[in-house]
């Protein structure tokens, strides 16, 4: 994997501040380029990894931030880096909501936020005559075929628009403007869910059970935007990262 070229250009990641969001900021730091963090609710964790890669590498490192679902705050956004010259060459979707029963909330955070911010991004970059990369992060079991229980139909709705139309989304985008789906098992066991719950989670999502769950881990798939970013011949198409997982029939997850 060749990073050299990412050297001294801009990210921006949004919900960049914690788990898989400060994952990609780090590994993007270590290879040189300058890290743009949004956040929402996570002010104090979004400076303290701001510090932290400061000290680490000597890369910029700003801070934005916003709910990306509210009118107008996306073009603010862009707007403001334009005129601060941090305009990024790459955009990583990476904010996201679970919530089960909110399909509004679900639907705004998870589908129409990344959408507008690629519309929005693209013409500035249009503009500037540039070339660039935007990454959506979904579900690898949406991406398979796969269905999450009904209880979570909700979410699985505001994901699934991922590996469907990546491609004509890509389409619909301008030469020069590289699209990809970047579709995860799972990463971090919830904070909130008891260790038997999540041990029977895993026997769902896989045919293969192991009691000490199979996560993946926030760095697999910040190594796997990394891949992405430094390889501009990957365009319109998912990238799977839940070990091939997500392609055993077998014990699969179930309707309930």
């Amino acid at each position: 994997m060749n990073t050299k070229e990412l050297k001294g250009k801009w990210v921006l990641i949004t919900g960049g501040a914690q788990r898989v969001g400060a994952a990609i900021a780090w590994l993007l730091a270590s290879v040189g380029m300058n890290v743009i963090i949004h956040y929402f609710t996570s002010a104090d964790a979004a400076m303290e990894l701001k510090k932290k890669i400061m000290k680490r590498f000597k890369v910029r490192v700003e801070l934005v931030s916003g709910d990306l679902t509210k009118p107008g705050v996306i073009e603010a956004i862009f707007r403001q880096l334009k005129k601060e010259g941090t305009l990024p060459y790459a955009v990583l979707c990476n904010a996201a909501v679970f919530k089960p029963d909110d399909a509004r909330e679900n639907m705004a955070t998870n589908k129409h936020a990344p959408l507008r911010i690629l519309r929005i991004w693209t013409k500035y970059m249009l503009a500037a005559g540039r070339k660039g990369s935007c990454i959506f992060y979904g579900d690898a079991w949406l991406g398979r075929g796969r269905r999450y229980p009904k209880n979570l139909a909700e979410y699985s709705q505001s994901k699934e628009w991922i590996h469907k139309g990546i491609r004509r989304f890509a389409q619909l985008g301008h030469e020069g403007i590289q699209v990809v789906g970047i579709l995860n098992g799972p990463i971090i066991p919830p904070k909130t869910v008891s260790k038997k719950a999540i041990a029977a989670f895993a026997r769902q999502l896989c045919s293969t059970v192991d009691e000490k769950v199979p996560w993946i881990g926030p760095e697999a798939v910040a190594k796997a935007t990394a891949l992405v970013l430094s390889n501009r011949a990957i365009h319109a198409s998912c990238i799977f990262v839940d070990a091939g997982r997500g392609a055993i029939d077998g014990r699969a997850l179930k309707e309930h």
